[in-house]
């Protein structure tokens, strides 16, 4: 879908792509066009620019060239009215005390990434982040279970959330373990 000219069948065919924008639009990535008397001429383009996906869709325009006029001026719209906030590079969760589990820490990670996209123009350089997790929990623990969540939030509104799940699975410590523990402790 992004690509301009090409050859099928060892050169023997030639094709050329019918989206005009592959050539005159920043960031086209494609997508279809089309056109039949009844349904006149139709085009689904999509563009990216900025970690952001916009596609816009145009149907039943009286002319080929007006489909990607109004395309463009969509596309255009959606790039300049949209921001984009993901945390990238969220800071790893520290791992959390675990009471009576064969260890005293699990560890954390965050089950996603966050994306939040802004339609309004708000700043988002002023985006917090905010960790709800238990101090200690109880084992066992088993890996991929919702341990808490990290909450982001704008002008104190919140704007989402990802889930911060356990890293791995810990069991319960048995009477056994308990006296290895001590047997060591008493050792070293």
């Amino acid at each position: 879908t992004t690509i301009w000219m090409d050859t099928i069948r060892n050169g023997t065919f030639g094709l050329s792509n019918t989206n005009k924008l592959l050539k005159s639009y920043q960031g086209i990535t494609g997508l279809k066009t089309g056109s039949t008397g009844l349904a006149k001429y139709c085009l689904s383009a999509t563009a990216r620019r900025n970690d952001m996906d916009m596609i816009a869709v145009i149907l039943g325009a009286e002319e080929g060239k007006v489909r990607f006029a109004e395309a463009q001026t969509l596309l255009t719209y959606g790039f300049s009215i949209c921001d984009l906030y993901i945390d990238e590079d969220p800071e790893k969760p520290a791992p959390m005390l675990l009471d009576g589990g064969l260890k005293d820490t699990v560890g954390l990670l965050y089950k996603d990434e966050f994306r939040y996209l802004d339609t309004k123009g708000n700043n988002l350089d002023y985006v917090q982040k905010f960790m709800e997790l238990p101090a200690m929990v109880e084992a066992p623990v088993k890996a991929g279970d919702v341990a808490g969540y990290a909450i982001y939030t704008l002008d104190g509104k919140e704007l989402g959330r990802v889930p911060i799940i356990y890293g791995e699975t810990v069991e319960k410590a048995g009477y056994g373990d308990y006296f290895l523990r001590i047997l060591q402790e008493f050792l070293l």
